[in-house]
């Protein structure tokens, strides 16, 4: 994960990576925790809405950028939340790269199955919820193929998103991999 103080570096040099594309970023603002000690930035947000074509460009420019653009929406009712408030935390959070996906997983399936007296299901209701395995642990999916090209499916899914919502702004995270790009902004 690059992190959030790498954001403003990579911010600067963003214009001159997307300027070969014909691609310019729009008006927008850095935005900053709202508590706590931390003094870099969360994400970049946009102040209007963006662009299947925006969201495209700099997707494919993640590589040589280091951003990651994210589609965002605000909490119903409030337009400023979370992202213009700074509901963000991103020095809260721990690395996604640093964890071991089986273990967690098989922790969590640990706790899930576990018979508890507090939890008001019976151990028959309780080892339902992960039938046909039960309480053993049956470990990670074999991997498959990959089917799609990912980058392609996600700019279709930008284009589906931004139909049914043309408000939906850009962010931009500074991020190695568009996985990590929730937790690089701190939500």
């Amino acid at each position: 994960m690059s992190g959030s103080s790498e954001l403003p570096r990579l911010l600067a040099a963003l214009p001159d990576a997307l300027a070969a594309a014909g691609v310019v970023l729009p008006e927008g603002r850095l935005v900053y925790c709202e508590e706590g000690e931390d003094d870099q930035p969360a994400m970049w947000v946009s102040d209007g809405p963006a662009t299947r074509q925006l969201w495209t460009a700099l997707r494919a420019a993640h590589e040589k950028s280091g951003l990651w653009p994210l589609l965002l929406d605000h909490l119903r009712g409030d337009t400023a939340r979370p992202w213009d408030d700074g509901e963000l935390w991103p020095a809260d959070m721990s690395d996604p790269g640093a964890w071991d996906a089986q273990a967690l997983m098989a922790g969590w399936w640990a706790d899930h199955t576990g018979i508890d007296d507090s939890d008001n299901l019976s151990p028959a209701e309780r080892l339902a919820v992960t039938a046909p395995y039960g309480q053993r642990w049956p470990g990670v999916a074999a991997p498959q193929p990959a089917g799609d090209d990912p980058d392609l499916h996600a700019d279709e899914c930008v284009s589906v998103m931004l139909a049914d919502d043309p408000g939906l702004r850009l962010g931009l995270v500074a991020t190695a991999r568009g996985t990590d790009s929730i937790t690089a902004a701190g939500w």
